[in-house]
């Protein structure tokens, strides 16, 4: 009886290994689940905007108060929002709104979902992404922090980019 000498055998299964790894590191599943992390915060911090956005019209023309960080509760008791979204998690780093030091003492966090409204009664929220396909967008390396965010101001939500605890830049899409 003719079978597989056991070199031959070794040999198959390296080679099988070898092409397990190469399909494990094209479809890197690190990088994937950040992009369904990604996506989430994107959704809900959209669902977020609408209810900004409603609050702003329903409230003849103010929005919603960032006192005590609870924007988002805010939302909810008026009725823009039906609940208040899970907190963001982050799959490693620390994620703060905005650096005091430059004048953004004003930014509220709640569930890592930042707000803040400024003196002349517009609002910015936003929400920092960590996929690599996001922080490839962001080609300035003074600015390498990739946001999901949303500014009254401008009327979009966009990627915008920063440094570290600024909060978002300009948009870059």
């Amino acid at each position: 009886m003719k079978g597989f000498t056991l070199i031959e055998l070794l040999v198959v299964i390296a080679v099988l290994g070898v092409l397990a790894a190469g399909i494990f590191t094209a479809i890197n599943p690190l990088e994937r689940l950040a992009q369904a992390r990604d996506s989430q915060r994107k959704s809900a911090a959209g669902q977020i905007v609408q209810a900004i956005q409603a609050y702003y019209v329903t409230h003849t023309g103010t929005y919603p108060p960032n006192v005590n960080g609870n924007w988002i509760q805010t939302l909810v008791d008026s009725g823009d929002l039906k609940t208040v979204p899970s907190s963001v998690s982050y799959g490693s780093g620390n994620y703060a709104c905005g650096d005091p030091a430059a004048g953004r003492s004003a930014w509220t966090m709640q569930n890592n979902y930042c707000y803040v409204t400024f003196p002349d009664g517009s609002a910015v929220m936003h929400v920092s992404l960590e996929s690599q396909s996001a922080k490839s967008k962001c080609t300035d390396s003074a600015k390498p922090y990739p946001y999901f965010a949303w500014s009254s101001s401008q009327s979009q939500v966009c990627l915008a980019c920063s440094a570290s605890g600024d909060g978002p830049g300009s948009c870059v899409n």
